[in-house]
């Protein structure tokens, strides 16, 4: 009798990448917001301990250490690049999963007040003014500056004058700054002349 022994041999072999997806605030989406919004960038494996997760900016800055962090993030684009290292399942995903954070300036507010009214002023000579600009909120990164009839007039603000028969214009203005957006607003002062001939009748008569 002849004895016949059967065997088969199987080759497992590795899965092709390590699949891992790219969240921003929990979405596996792109995300378009305005600073200062809290924003939370995590890298996450679909097969848990199937190697290691990574993330970077730019497809340089490697932010691993942010991984599921609450930040506030300056304005501008982030491309957000999740990648992740193999096991003796999978390969390496180099590839990874890529998302978009596109991050917009805030809009900065301008104030003008004339007198302590934010409104145009009429007036007759030799009336005062004072004349503030200022921004919101105050501690805001940025510079401002007050014109009128397009000359600095920084030493006006919140101080008292006397302005010259005519039309004033009074414009406030920032160019912003890498999170705040540029931005100018004015008031309109109209000083009239003093009616002399109508004092010089009343006298007469």
């Amino acid at each position: 009798a002849i004895n016949a022994t059967s065997q088969s041999i199987y080759v497992i072999t590795k899965n092709t990448t390590n699949p891992v997806n790219t969240f921003i605030n929990y979405s596996n989406t792109n995300l378009s917001t305005t600073y200062p919004a809290v924003t939370n960038i995590s890298a996450i494996m679909n097969v848990s301990k199937s190697g290691n997760a990574f993330l970077y900016v730019n497809n340089t800055t490697n932010i691993t250490i942010q991984n599921d962090s609450n930040i506030v993030r300056g304005a501008g684009l982030y491309i957000i690049l999740s990648n992740a290292t193999g096991n003796k399942n999978y390969t390496d995903n180099s590839s990874g999963d890529i998302r978009n954070l596109s991050i917009g300036k805030a809009p900065t507010i301008l104030h003008v007040a004339v007198n302590g009214a934010e409104t145009d002023l009429t007036t007759t000579y030799p009336a005062t003014t004072n004349t503030t600009g200022w921004k919101d909120p105050t501690n805001q990164d940025i510079t401002i500056n007050l014109y009128r009839n397009d000359s600095s007039a920084n030493s006006d603000n919140n101080t008292v004058i006397t302005l010259g028969g005519g039309g004033w214009n009074y414009t406030l203005n920032t160019t912003g700054n890498e999170n705040y957006s540029a931005n100018s607003t004015y008031r309109l002062i109209t000083i009239n002349n003093i009616q002399f001939l109508n004092q010089v009748a009343i006298l007469v008569s």
